[in-house]
């Protein structure tokens, strides 16, 4: 028999793969759970470097992590860092701004202005990467068009994105903001099933209101 084959993934979802091979060639990849977080996995953090306490919490970069809010499996140990603190996500990681699809890398400090959020970037935990699923739209959303209220947005203390125009609060599995296409101001991207959410007059009024935005919009969709 050959041997087998493994494939590394994430170790946020806590989980090893095992492959089988078939006569036909075909791969069935079998995933096996190693442990459960009291959090959404997606949000977790390695905190194998922090200090373990004596009532059993674990104390990494300041933060007390309790017994509830934490996992090992292993020598692995991952944090529910978004129990504890406000996460928000940014589209790109460290460093990196979003241009054409791509994070390409940038020298300018990632800063969130005051008329997008009262807290400052040191409030939140930031995830990085858009979450939006294959058959989602990406709405782009341009505060800098400041004629049109539809594309306001601000970062609520929670770490939600409010629209104010809708109504609307979208969590950081549903949003990124980052500098898109130009660095000199945040943006956001919305993932959105369909226009039903709210934002259908947001959608519209986006294209006629900004011509150079729908191609942007079609660039991200």
């Amino acid at each position: 028999l050959p041997p087998a084959l493994f494939q590394i993934v994430p170790f946020a979802k806590m989980c090893h793969v095992k492959y089988a091979s078939a006569f036909s060639l075909l791969l069935l990849q079998i995933k096996v759970c190693a442990a459960s977080l009291p959090c959404d996995l997606e949000f977790g953090t390695s905190i194998e470097n922090g200090v373990l306490q004596e009532d059993n919490s674990i104390i990494n970069d300041g933060i007390k992590y309790t017994l509830n809010n934490y996992q090992r499996s292993g020598n692995i140990t991952i944090g529910c860092i978004c129990n504890i603190k406000s996460c928000a996500r940014k589209c790109c990681d460290v460093g990196k701004f979003l241009q054409n699809k791509t994070c390409v890398p940038t020298t300018r400090a990632f800063f969130i202005p005051n008329s997008r959020s009262n807290y400052d970037v040191d409030h939140y935990h930031f995830v990085y990467g858009s979450k939006c699923k294959p058959a989602q739209l990406k709405l782009l959303l341009d505060p800098r068009n400041n004629s049109d209220f539809n594309e306001q947005f601000l970062l609520t203390k929670s770490g939600e994105l409010f629209v104010p125009s809708s109504n609307v609060h979208y969590s950081p599995s549903e949003y990124c903001i980052d500098y898109i296409e130009e660095e000199d101001e945040i943006q956001a991207l919305i993932c959105e099933n369909d226009t039903s959410k709210g934002y259908k007059h947001s959608a519209k009024g986006m294209i006629i209101s900004m011509p150079f935005l729908l191609l942007t919009f079609l660039v991200y969709a």
